[in-house]
């Protein structure tokens, strides 16, 4: 049985791997856009900006959408965090002018979390069934050895 503090600590561990991996996402997508551009430098305000950015829109995700990108079935808040999580995304791009004030990056931007997020969400689902899978080859393997 866990302790309120191993659950809080779990808890905090898969939003800070979460975070991170999030925050990698959108670098990916800033530095490309950078190179896009011309250029070959992000502003290290920015990146600070961003990663602030990304650890509050995670913990919205976490708390608030049930952690839409683990979830079996994508209905109701969830649902509605798959696409709230991603405008978040988008608005706080427009706040810091992070894309130059440009519109359709913002936007490009948005489109490419969701995607992000449906990723997430199809990958961790698999990754489940898999793991369901050869649990329950193990569990069939072991009463098979129990028999013999």
């Amino acid at each position: 049985m866990k302790t309120k503090w191993q659950n809080f600590l779990s808890q905090e561990i898969a939003i800070e791997y979460k975070t991170a991996t999030y925050c990698f996402v959108l670098y990916f997508f800033a530095i490309c856009y950078q190179l896009w551009q011309g250029r070959s430098t992000v502003s290290i305000l920015t990146l600070i900006e961003m990663v602030l950015v990304v650890y509050v829109v995670t913990q919205i995700q976490y708390w608030i959408f049930g952690n839409f990108d683990e979830a079996d079935h994508l209905r109701g808040r969830r649902l509605l965090g798959l696409f709230v999580c991603p405008l978040l995304y988008g608005v706080a791009g427009s706040v810091f002018c992070w894309f130059d004030g440009s519109g359709l990056a913002q936007l490009a931007l948005v489109v490419y979390v969701l995607l992000k997020d449906l990723s997430f969400f199809y990958f961790n689902r698999l990754k489940r069934r898999i793991d369901s899978k050869h649990l329950n080859q193990l569990l069939k393997d072991y009463k098979e050895r129990g028999k013999e």
